[in-house]
């Protein structure tokens, strides 16, 4: 069951949409204009199963701070950083912009992209004909990660049985 009425993509547009990604991601993480980076970033779903016509490009990312939380610098980056993007404070909203504005920037108002946050993705069921590509980070790792969780939920359904 499909989850929106939205026309389905051709697979040369989402052909067309993966190199732009790269781009943002590279722009992300060279630029100063973010103080996140993109560190993990994988394609899957009917992108790779093949398919000519495509709900989306399901793309499932993670982030991490390019100061650390525990340099001493990280909190005067961040509040500058939060103030440099014209953004109004509602609270702890800045807490939050760094990992939102590298949302927003990858996704581009693009309807054809679907990003999800790696943990997300990892914890996801999976179907039989599941695959995925790792575009940026460690292979192995993201791997690793996936056995794990279907392990724990092969685990936790043997338990309910």
């Amino acid at each position: 069951i499909r989850g929106s009425a939205a026309p389905r993509v051709h697979r040369s547009t989402a052909e067309k949409l993966l190199p732009e990604i790269m781009q943002r991601v590279e722009h992300v993480n060279t630029s100063d204009d973010c103080i996140m980076k993109v560190t993990e970033l994988v394609v899957y779903g009917s992108y790779l199963r093949g398919e000519e016509r495509l709900g989306d490009l399901d793309l499932a990312y993670s982030l991490d701070w390019k100061v650390s939380p525990t340099d001493p610098r990280h909190r005067h980056i961040s509040h500058e950083h939060f103030l440099r993007s014209g953004r109004v404070s509602k609270g702890i909203e800045d807490l939050f912009w760094p990992r939102e504005q590298v949302r927003l920037f990858l996704k581009n108002r693009k309807r054809t992209v679907s990003l999800h946050e790696m943990h997300d993705f990892i914890d996801m069921p999976k179907g039989e004909n599941f695959s995925y590509k790792v575009l940026l980070g460690d292979a192995d790792s993201i791997a690793q990660r996936l056995k794990q969780a279907e392990e724990q939920r092969g685990s936790a359904s043997s338990k309910q049985s």
